[in-house]
């Protein structure tokens, strides 16, 4: 009878929305080791092999438990956390921490600080800090990256890895800031409204400006259409819509595509912002700075 071979399980870490624990944290960064061996960065959990892969000679190593580590106690000061997340996967690390819940205009928001980072060069490295918006009952948390500035993502090379880690530590001390201005700007979207023709060609015009492919900005705003209908949180009311309106929020394309169908609406700022971002919920954090980014430059444009 043949035997079929059993894989072994990696070892891994993944605590999503813990308790905050400097102790926890620590000790799991312990036992992560991410090394370069010649052409091989080699990535070990608890002294085994997770993650093993060929690399050119530009590729550099980011030291993830180092970094957390070295940074641990600006953080706390900073966010004071109240939870945290760590993920050690194969290639793949992920740390956050999240503030207690504040609330501005109805609205919860938390604090927090991400970083992310590949050992198997699928991802680039990610360092942000931002609000996260609380949009359900059941804790669900959406990031709402604002001033892009104070972020960081860089790919992987040597020349520049260690430069990114030094950067980004040399401006914690105005991470507070960062915090006061994009709450003051979550505030603004709150407080004014926006032709939806307008949102349409202005994220049309920014999407090509980006060489994003034509055919996936029209996607993204019949996703956004459904959004409008579907969203849990930031669904509009449609019921004193006449029919070419309905047709424009189901369908925000049809602005560029078949503007005889359909007729503008005005709408809130803020519901556009989320019910957009909602779009990429469940992408990489990579994809969701970028569309946050580009909701919020579309959005305060003059």
């Amino acid at each position: 009878m043949k035997q079929t071979a059993t894989k072994k399980k990696l070892p891994d870490v993944i605590i999503n929305n813990a308790a905050y624990s400097n102790q926890v944290i620590i000790d799991n960064l312990r036992e992560l080791s991410i090394q370069r061996e010649h052409q091989q960065i080699i990535t070990r959990l608890s002294g085994k092999t997770i993650c093993q892969i060929t690399v050119s000679d530009n590729y550099g190593v980011f030291d993830f438990s180092g970094f957390v580590s070295q940074n641990l106690s600006d953080f706390e000061q900073l966010i004071e956390p109240e939870t945290f997340s760590l993920v050690i996967q194969r290639g793949v690390q992920q740390f956050s921490i999240l503030a207690k819940e504040e609330e501005v205009d109805n609205e919860v928001f938390r604090k927090t600080l991400h970083v992310f980072s590949s050992s198997n060069t699928y991802y680039p490295l990610i360092i942000a800090a931002g609000y996260f918006r609380q949009v359900c009952s059941n804790g669900l948390l959406v990031p709402m990256y604002g001033d892009m500035s104070f972020n960081i993502k860089s790919r992987h090379f040597y020349k520049v890895v260690g430069s990114v880690q030094e950067h980004f530590s040399s401006r914690l001390p105005f991470l507070n800031n960062q915090f006061n201005s994009q709450m003051k700007r979550i505030i603004a979207l709150k407080n004014s409204d926006i032709s939806l023709q307008e949102f349409a060609h202005k994220l049309n015009k920014s999407g090509l400006e980006d060489q994003e492919p034509r055919k996936i900005i029209m996607s993204n705003l019949k996703s956004l259409g459904r959004k409008f209908i579907d969203s849990t949180s930031d669904s509009l009311e449609t019921g004193s819509l006449d029919e070419l309106q309905l047709n424009g929020v189901t369908d925000p394309s049809k602005f560029l595509t078949q503007p005889n169908e359909v007729r503008d609406v005005t709408i809130e700022k803020f519901k556009v912002f989320n019910c957009y971002t909602e779009i990429f919920r469940n992408r990489n954090l990579a994809c969701i700075e970028r569309e946050n980014k580009r909701v919020f430059e579309v959005l305060e444009q003059n």
